[in-house]
């Protein structure tokens, strides 16, 4: 039953959202690890939230090749083009810059509005 719930809850972390476990008794790393799975979210294609894997994936490839002392990484015997690289970059900090600059008791639906004025 364990390993049931375990799946279900990391699939339904970066999809619906359901629950089938009271989330306030989770430990830290559990509930840092569901929180992860939240950021990363689902594959194209779907509808669940997040950044999508394919746009996490890319993230995680440039941090290595950069790492590792290379100018532009690849993966599958394919160059991945720096437009992309910079797409994926701007989706992930565009929306953390947004929660920097705006105030915590601003209304939600002018968060966005807010960060571009």
């Amino acid at each position: 039953e364990a390993l049931l719930n375990s799946w279900f809850c990391s699939v339904t972390a970066r999809t619906a959202g359901f629950n089938s476990i009271d989330y306030a008794k989770m430990g830290g790393p559990a509930l840092l690890c569901t929180m992860v799975l939240m950021f990363i979210g689902a594959s194209p294609g779907s509808c669940g939230g997040g950044v999508k894997t394919s746009t996490f994936g890319i993230l995680v490839t440039y941090a290595v090749f950069r790492w590792r002392g290379h100018e532009s990484p690849h993966a599958f015997r394919r160059s991945i083009p720096q437009d992309s690289v910079d797409r994926a970059t701007s989706v992930v900090i565009w929306p953390q810059l947004n929660e920097v600059a705006t105030p915590a008791n601003a209304n939600p639906s002018m968060r966005f509005r807010s960060a571009l004025t």
